[in-house]
């Protein structure tokens, strides 16, 4: 049905409305919302499956998983989030790749999470190949992905290499059975003896561990905003109709 002119000034000035006071608002209820959730984090291999190994040093990719997931952690906790390590030493989960894996999906599934982030180290034939890459699996996943790599490419891609990169599909066991949103984030390529150094340096990590938890802020927050102005137009509309 037609709406009245009336009626349309009047859902025009309610959007104008929202725009300038209540989406601000909303902003800050995303923010307190935000607190209550939790978010597992994965860091990739683990006991007898070491990753791959850096090119110079030797070190094993799931030395470095854990500690930047540990960084990860920190900064998580410390903004209010409840945090789910699939491991938190040394260990895998499984006797065989398969058990492990299993098990890592079990623990994201039964935690009743928001989002997970599993965290790798990349590895490539050329040595010259470098870059910080975020991977998704599914449709939910890849909006997430591509928030996380975009702030990745802001904050280090660029600056670091003069360059960006996409989010990409990866048909990762990880992803494609994991019920909420999730990204692994490949921090690096240890086969790149730059990227290497920079993965063995305490103060990088932190540095490449606190740009992943802003995106995963800045997912949480743009998601929930959205959510929330959306239905409250809707009902708006709804209503003056």
């Amino acid at each position: 049905m037609r709406l009245s002119y009336n009626k349309q000034i009047a859902i025009l000035v309610i959007i104008s409305f929202l725009f300038i006071i209540v989406i601000p608002s909303i902003t800050i209820f995303a923010k307190g919302e935000e607190y209550r959730q939790t978010i597992v984090l994965d860091a990739g291999h683990g006991g007898y499956d070491g990753g791959v190994k850096g090119i110079t040093s030797n070190v094993k990719e799931s030395t470095i998983n854990l500690a930047l997931v540990r960084l990860l952690k920190g900064y998580l906790e410390s903004d209010g989030y409840k945090v789910i390590l699939t491991r938190d030493s040394d260990i895998a989960l499984g006797n065989t790749k398969q058990e492990d894996m299993k098990k890592r999906v079990e623990i994201i599934n039964s935690s009743k999470c928001i989002l997970m982030v599993s965290i790798h180290v990349n590895f490539y034939p050329s040595k010259y190949r470098r870059g910080i890459q975020s991977f998704f699996n599914k449709g939910i996943d890849e909006k997430f992905a591509t928030i996380m790599q975009e702030n990745l490419n802001v904050t280090l891609n660029y600056p670091t290499l003069n360059r960006n990169f996409s989010a990409l599909f990866g048909d990762y066991y990880i992803l494609a059975n994991s019920k909420c949103p999730a990204t692994i984030v490949e921090t690096g390529f240890i086969s790149n003896p730059e990227d290497e150094k920079l993965l063995l340096d305490e103060g990088y990590r932190m540095k490449l561990s606190y740009q992943i938890f802003l995106g995963i802020k800045k997912y949480i927050q743009t998601t929930l905003v959205e959510k929330q102005s959306f239905s409250t137009m809707k009902c708006a509309i709804t209503y003056l109709a």
